[in-house]
């Protein structure tokens, strides 16, 4: 039977990787690599007999020239295209072939057939010449060998430090004791990568040498480069034999200094984590070829454990500064599985709802309330709902604003996160907000009323004062008489004013659709604009909410509101009046409709905007001044907001009016 042969094969290209393997023969292996390390330490392990390297690799084309000092006797085969510049470079290298990518499977059947004969060649021609050259020695007697351990052996004490695993320190000690112990050595000692200092040291030891514990190596020392870029392990006989003199001393130099006779690297993903050494066997046996097959694996084994066990300290470090972090936000934070089960409740979350931890986690979401359990069962299950909610909760007596995200793709479902925001003290300061302004809206209100009698009445006391010196006077007697009766008109009619105006008709609030008062507002303004030649654009929104207000006050204030836009355009052409309805959000993400009236008049000027609030302020030459200060009361009175922006160009109401609730105008729920 053909003893099976391995073919390097360093490419990325998994068509081209196909194709060879469909073209090898059934007594070869292809094992592929991917950087100059792992070609090495492939190599050391199976004895290819073949090289095939796709130049599109730059790790490994450039270091295909210590490939031909190394191993003279594996032939080299080159993939890529012809007449390209990396391949019109290799011309200069001893490259015992060169294929196209796309080459197919019967090519590369031919290829590696006359690669395994030139090997097979090469290596009878190198014995041949070694027994020539080598003259014959005395019979010596063989010592008998000592029994190597068998790979389990090894495996078995090296793999008890797996129960120190949350432990490094702990661990890497059992690990060495069991390496010590299973292959019968007098010392071993393992180097890894101070992440502080950024140098190699000694982690962990059994009767090392005093002066390896003072050893520190850099990352850009001769050893640690060294066992980058070549990636398997050295003996004291491999030092002294090495093609290149220069790194000959630097391992003999490092396998002395720790009175060492084998050192092993131990590397993970083309990383190099540290390395091994082991000094001589306690039995005073050589180690021979299956003990450096054992221990090639045993650094394998424990490149494999050092890694997790780095990567488990970076788990718990980042678990636990998640965990800190989560705990000390002011957000509430609440995890749950894909079946709606409580993993994760923060410290924050306790104080808005009142519950300990333990007494929900591992609890249906159900244990925090339906509203929660019913937005976070939307989200689990997909549905549409509203991202963000808000209500005010029983326990806690907070008003919280909830917003639930699901996590995983459209096809896993991971669970969800719910994060929850304390909107307590932003609602009171609404509150108390709205109760400033009702209080400023009626102190105005006192200081315009008490400025608009006081004129009337400085008139009639001024004739008051004369009368008796021009009571012989039949004319100003009779002026008198009518000034009298004209002022006496103006403070009825203002009292009359300011009574509807303080004890308005008592607003009867149901579900309105804002559409339906905008609209009764522009009937009784259309004949104004027709006149006028004005245009209306009007806009509403078909996803409306809902509000709770007063229609007839309404249609009041959104009627005086066009009326001042239609006043403001008087004599100016294209004249232009827009109206919009739209949805929109509070500060707490509250839904709110937004209602914007805006003209291209002459606009209001700074001075005057601040005063337009003032009852009994106007620049009209009739009027008494509350239109905008009713309609600014209606607002208030709906728990609204009326912001007006004014330039040169024109004047923008914008009124926003918070929502019933999640019923769409229109809709028949």
């Amino acid at each position: 039977m053909n003893q099976p042969r391995t073919i390097l094969f360093c490419t990325s290209s998994e068509d081209a990787l196909r194709r060879l393997r469909a073209g090898a023969p059934e007594t070869m292996t292809v094992v592929t690599a991917l950087t100059w390390s792992e070609v090495l330490r492939l190599h050391a392990m199976h004895d290819a007999v073949a090289l095939i390297v796709d130049i599109t690799c730059d790790d490994v084309y450039q270091h295909i020239d210590e490939w031909f000092d190394l191993h003279p006797d594996v032939p080299l085969i080159a993939m890529g295209r012809a007449r390209s510049d990396r391949m019109l470079f290799l011309d200069r290298f001893d490259v015992f072939a060169e294929v196209e990518p796309d080459e197919d499977y019967r090519g590369w059947q031919q290829v590696l057939r006359l690669a395994v004969r030139q090997h097979r060649l090469h290596s009878s021609a190198a014995q041949w010449k070694e027994r020539a050259l080598t003259p014959p020695e005395p019979a010596a007697p063989i010592p008998e060998p000592a029994p190597a351990p068998p790979t389990s052996s090894i495996i078995a004490h090296i793999a008890a430090a797996f129960r120190h695993f949350e432990h490094l320190d702990l661990m890497l000690d059992r690990a060495i004791e069991g390496l010590a112990a299973a292959v019968h050595t007098t010392r071993v000692g393992l180097f890894t990568l101070d992440e502080t200092s950024g140098h190699y040291c000694l982690k962990a030891g059994q009767r090392t040498l005093k002066e390896t514990a003072d050893l520190r190596y850099r990352a850009d020392d001769p050893l640690v480069r060294w066992f980058e870029r070549h990636a398997h392990m050295v003996t004291r006989t491999m030092a002294g034999q090495l093609p290149d003199p220069a790194h000959r001393p630097v391992l003999v130099r490092a396998l002395e200094t720790c009175g060492a006779e084998i050192m092993a690297p131990l590397q993970t993903r083309g990383r190099l984590l540290g390395w091994f050494f082991i000094g001589f066997r306690s039995t005073g046996q050589p180690y021979d070829v299956r003990d450096l097959e054992d221990l090639s694996l045993a650094a394998d084994y424990l490149s494999m454990l050092l890694e997790n066990a780095t990567l488990y300290r970076e788990v718990a470090m980042q678990k636990s500064l998640a965990e800190t972090l989560l705990h000390s936000l002011p957000t509430g934070i609440v995890a749950v599985d894909g079946g709606g089960t409580v993993r994760w409740f923060s410290t924050s979350a306790e104080k808005l709802f009142d519950r300990i931890s333990s007494d929900v986690r591992g609890r249906p979401i159900e244990a925090l309330g339906a509203r929660m359990a019913d937005a976070v069962r939307r989200a689990l299950k997909d549905q549409p709902s509203p991202s963000v909610r808000a209500w005010e909760e029983p326990a806690s007596r907070r008003y919280i604003q909830v917003e639930v995200r699901r996590l995983g793709g459209p096809a896993e479902q991971l669970g969800a996160v719910v994060m929850i925001q304390d909107l307590t003290s932003i609602r009171h300061l609404q509150e108390k907000q709205a109760q400033v302004e009702r209080t400023a809206f009626w102190t105005d209100l006192a200081a315009g009323l008490s400025h608009e009698i006081r004129n009337p009445l400085v008139t009639i006391s001024t004739f008051a004062q004369l009368l008796p010196e021009r009571y012989q006077d039949e004319e100003f007697r009779d002026e008198f008489s009518k000034l009298v009766t004209r002022e006496v008109g103006r403070l009825d009619g203002i009292i009359n004013q300011i009574n509807d105006f303080a004890h308005p008709v008592e607003p009867v609030h149901t579900r309105v659709d804002v559409r339906n008062p905008l609209q009764l507002a522009l009937r009784k303004v259309f004949p104004e604009t027709a006149a006028r030649s004005i245009r209306v654009k009007t806009h509403f929104d078909g996803n409306l909410p809902l509000i709770r207000g007063d229609e007839r006050a309404l249609t009041d204030c959104f009627t005086h509101l066009f009326q001042n836009a239609v006043e403001a355009l008087d004599g100016k052409p294209d004249a232009v009046v827009s109206l919009s309805a739209t949805p929109a959000s509070g500060p707490g993400n509250e839904p709110l409709v937004e209602v914007s009236i805006q003209d291209n008049g002459r606009g209001i000027s700074s001075e005057v905007l601040d005063k337009v609030y003032s009852p009994f302020y106007t620049t009209k030459a009739r009027g008494m001044g509350l239109g905008l200060p009713i309609v600014k009361r209606t607002v208030i009175d709906h728990n609204g907001r009326l912001t007006i922006d004014s330039n040169g160009q024109g004047t923008h109401v914008t009124i926003q009016l918070p929502a019933a609730e999640s019923t769409l105008a229109g809709s028949t729920a």
